[in-house]
């Protein structure tokens, strides 16, 4: 919650392209992965590219809390996908 508050107070709202923060993250923890075992995949469910409003550091801190606790958490998983909607909606599962 710390480290959100200081995202807040320190950035700047700006439009920012989801597909590309959530790529550029799913690439940050490709070693973790691989190392795990685990694929990484993104689905998204609209044309390219999804267009968001908010501060980017928070978006992609945000993203990499998702996929990282999906990695921690999702004993014996083989994939992990992060799924993006038109509106600008992730979810991350894993199976």
């Amino acid at each position: 919650m710390l480290n959100l508050t200081r995202l807040k107070s320190n950035g700047s709202w700006n439009l920012v392209d989801l597909v590309a923060i959530t790529r550029d993250v799913l690439a940050d923890y490709s070693t973790l992965a691989l190392d795990q075992h685990v694929e990484l995949s993104m689905e998204v469910d609209a044309v390219r590219p999804v267009p968001v409003f908010g501060v980017e550091a928070a978006i992609r801190s945000a993203i990499a809390n998702l996929i990282g606790n999906a990695l921690l958490h999702a004993h014996d998983a083989r994939i992990v996908v992060a799924r993006l909607d038109q509106e600008g909606g992730i979810a991350v599962n894993a199976a």
